[in-house]
């Protein structure tokens, strides 16, 4: 019984579910906010696809970056989870596919419930570009600048593609501009918050043999890529802001004021002090406060409008309770 406990903690530990949870979360978003849907259903079973699907992918990283993550001292915690796993086992290997095989039954029922043309293939190829990206002999997360690519095309062109085809419509209902402007911001956010962590793990990763995106171009030029294209994420963020403008959606006007100041102040900060250091607090910084907004999002976005519903239930259950006593 203690060694499954051990097991089963070390499984959750290298797969972050807090991470996947908040990271489907953000992909889902700006659709939930800007994109009127009345088919709840399908939203939910292509949330919880992506969760699957971000939970292997965390796995089979940790597993095969075990060697470079152990002479990271950033990543003790992490280390102490795999290392508490025999990944000698075959059952091991089985329980972290799983993850995967839930991804693709989630797809699967959804192509079929929905008449979706595309989020079984979009997921499928989420996969591959997963295992090619850490798994060797591609490990392309240590062939820049291949790792840069692949992450924009897996999260920033094949994610948010996914969530638009799950919308209920599919992406033939959804005007091209808007799939564009959305592609071009999710390509930008990723890079900027991507590359920080990259940076902060140059030394690390040259000591070890990765050539990725900052050992092979140097801190200033992966500086430089992100400041481009925070640049470049101005333009789908005013369109969106005109929209949610036009539409007095005042909370997604916030959410992308709030983007730009928090975005803008780290790309300066950054371009001022490109050392591993100052991108470690840059990275820390942004993830906790993207982590931290997400949450206020969720509650006052979607949580808040349901209360009444819960408290009801609530009410209703202790007027029983007061009832039955007589």
């Amino acid at each position: 019984m203690v060694g499954l406990y051990h097991y089963l903690k070390g499984v959750i530990g290298i797969s972050r579910p807090p991470w996947a949870l908040y990271l489907s979360y953000c992909y889902f978003l700006i659709p939930f906010t800007m994109v009127n849907q009345n088919n709840v259903y399908s939203i939910f079973l292509a949330f919880i696809t992506m969760f699957f699907f971000f939970l292997g992918h965390f796995s089979i990283n940790a597993i095969f970056d075990r060697d470079v993550d152990s002479v990271n001292p950033r990543k003790n915690e992490l280390n102490s989870w795999t290392d508490s796993l025999d990944f000698q086992k075959n059952w091991v290997w089985v329980m972290i596919g799983i993850f995967w095989i839930l991804s693709l039954l989630g797809a699967l029922l959804h192509t079929i419930l929905f008449e979706s043309d595309f989020t079984l293939i979009f997921i499928i190829i989420a996969i591959i570009l997963a295992i090619a990206y850490s798994t060797p002999p591609l490990q392309i997360k240590g062939r820049a600048p291949l790792d840069l690519l692949v992450n924009q095309l897996s999260f920033g062109v094949i994610g948010p593609l996914f969530v638009l085809e799950s919308l209920g419509g599919g992406l033939q209902t959804i005007p091209i501009e808007w799939i564009i402007s959305l592609l071009i911001f999710s390509i930008s956010t990723l890079t900027i918050v991507v590359l920080p962590t990259v940076i902060m793990d140059t030394s690390v990763d040259k000591e070890y043999g990765y050539n990725t995106f900052s050992v092979k171009y140097g801190i200033k030029r992966t500086i430089q890529t992100i400041t481009l294209f925070f640049g470049i994420q101005l333009v789908p963020i005013l369109l969106f802001s005109v929209i949610a403008i036009r539409e007095e959606n005042l909370v997604f006007l916030i959410i992308m004021i709030a983007l730009v100041y928090g975005e803008g102040s780290y790309v300066i900060y950054l371009w001022y002090r490109p050392t591993e250091y100052h991108a470690e607090l840059i990275a820390t910084l942004f993830s906790s406060s993207l982590f931290t907004a997400g949450i206020i999002l969720l509650v006052f976005i979607h949580l808040i409008p349901i209360l009444p519903l819960f408290l009801g239930f609530f009410l209703a259950f202790k007027l029983k309770s007061l009832i039955s006593l007589f």
